[in-house]
């Protein structure tokens, strides 16, 4: 009994009326949390915030109101909760002590993350060698998903604290074709013709302008890279299909891919 003296009034006896009154304390508690969680939502909404920053503030904001109502129902039930508040400080201290420093840490990238957004919804991305579309930026983790359809969730430690790059951030990228072709070609006819190709695109930007170089020589070979620039959203399709474009040129205008290679 003198354990949680210090936590309850002793000298109350629980009735049916403070039962039933912590109850309704409760049940209204969490149904003002939910009304406030959807206006803050369609505030955030109106405004210019980022939805991954829109996702993190509301989840915050949620888990305080949902400590609040907790609290203020316990002290109905006769509970202490100044006592408990110190309670709680003792047992946070002791969890952090007993290796929950993690948690706090994803919290705080977390945080971090929401605020200076070197990723969104939506981005394609590359986290510690893990690529894929951001699903969600929530206080604790990241998820993505793969091209195959996988989901990935990753600690916020672990994507604050790692190289981040971001495919879709500036909404173009450049794709680079890396051919293999043979001495006995005329270089300078296939990379006119090949130029002359790439340019027609209607989905290849103007600027930056597409170019074709020498990338390297080898005993076998004359090793060109076609280079264009496209939006971040096609790289990939466009790459293959204007791949496929020049396959079918070579193969017309009898141009030579080295032995072993392809385009």
């Amino acid at each position: 009994m003198a354990l949680i003296e210090p936590y309850f009034d002793t000298t109350l006896t629980l009735s049916t009326v403070q039962i039933l009154k912590a109850f309704f304390i409760f049940s209204f508690g969490l149904l003002a949390v939910q009304l406030l969680k959807n206006i803050l939502k369609k505030l955030t909404d109106r405004t210019n915030f980022p939805e991954i920053m829109e996702t993190f503030v509301v989840d915050l904001f949620s888990i305080l109101l949902y400590s609040y109502v907790i609290l203020i129902t316990l002290e109905n039930l006769g509970l202490k909760t100044s006592s408990v508040l110190i309670g709680i400080s003792a047992v946070i201290g002791l969890i952090l002590g007993l290796g929950m420093q993690d948690t706090i840490t994803n919290l705080m990238a977390g945080t971090w993350v929401s605020i200076t957004r070197p990723i969104d919804k939506e981005e394609l991305v590359n986290i510690a060698t893990m690529t894929g579309k951001v699903l969600e930026v929530s206080i604790m983790s990241t998820r993505l998903i793969t091209e195959d359809g996988l989901t990935i969730t990753i600690p916020n430690k672990v994507v604050w604290g790692s190289p981040i790059t971001n495919y879709s951030r500036l909404g173009i990228r450049r794709a680079d074709l890396d051919i293999e072709i043979s001495y006995k070609n005329d270089l300078n006819d296939v990379v006119e013709k090949t130029l002359e190709l790439v340019k027609k695109e209607a989905d290849v930007l103007k600027e930056p302008a597409p170019d074709v170089i020498v990338s390297k020589l080898t005993r076998f070979s004359i090793n060109i890279q076609v280079r264009f620039w496209i939006k971040a959203e096609n790289h990939d399709d466009l790459k293959a299909e204007i791949a496929s474009k020049i396959t079918k040129l070579y193969k017309n205008e009898k141009i030579e891919i080295a032995k072993g290679t392809s385009v």
